[in-house]
């Protein structure tokens, strides 16, 4: 019986390695509204 796990991609960002960018980018940008929001 074949597994059915053995095609399944557990590290999506392996494929899609600017998606650290992107969450990078989201992250500065809250810390910054959060950062003029509490001033």
């Amino acid at each position: 019986m074949p597994s059915a796990f053995n095609t399944h991609n557990t590290n999506p960002l392996s494929q899609h390695p600017q998606a650290w960018e992107r969450a990078g980018a989201v992250k500065l940008l809250v810390l910054d509204v959060d950062g003029v929001l509490t001033n």
